[in-house]
This record gives structure tokens, sequence and C-alpha cells, in this order.
């Protein structure tokens, strides 16, 4: 099943922080994630991690917006996977993944 929930921590601009969940939606072919408190989503664009708010989520997974946008981005690709990006370009954030479920 794999990682279902990851966190991302630290005094991050627009209150990004916080944990997220994945959706089985997908944007540029990678999962978009969503903060559990709402309010933010995680999602794929030019090689970079993005989080936004959320009333962007279905512009950005319906393709009508394709600039990318972003309150804050990864400051690498991470490979497949947000936790795995350096978010530390964002006043030192950090980021985490929840055990894996089997």
């Amino acid at each position: 099943m794999g990682v279902q929930t990851a966190t991302l921590s630290g005094d991050t601009y627009a209150q990004c922080h916080g944990t997220y969940v994945k959706s089985t939606d997908e944007v540029n072919g990678k999962p978009i994630w969503d903060r559990k408190s709402g309010g933010r989503c995680i999602y794929w664009f030019h090689n970079k991690w993005c989080i936004t708010g959320s009333q962007w989520r279905e512009a950005i997974h319906n393709g009508t917006i394709t600039t990318g946008g972003g309150f804050i981005r990864s400051a690498d690709s991470g490979g497949e996977h947000w936790w795995k990006a350096d978010w530390s370009n964002n006043n030192g954030a950090k980021a985490s993944a929840a055990k894996a479920s089997a």
C-alpha cells in the first residue's frame, strides 16, 4: 500500500506545514496530497513539489491552471516522493513520511 501520510514541519510561509494525505488524484503523473487540517495541497510541477491553497486544487488537477503557482516549492525533486525532497529553502522546513502500511 505504501506511504499514505507524510508531514512537513517548520515555520513555513503561508502555514504550509502539517500532515498531508495521499489522494487518488494525480497531476503531472504524481499524486496530489491534501493537508489533513484542510486549506493546502501538494502537487508536482516542473520537477519540484509545490504547496498551494486548496481553492486551486481542482483547477490544478484538471489542467485549467498550468503556471505552477504555489506558496512554497521544494528545493529539489525528492525523486518520486515529496517527503524525500529538500524543503530547507523554506525556513529550514523538514518532511517525513509515516510508516508505510502493509
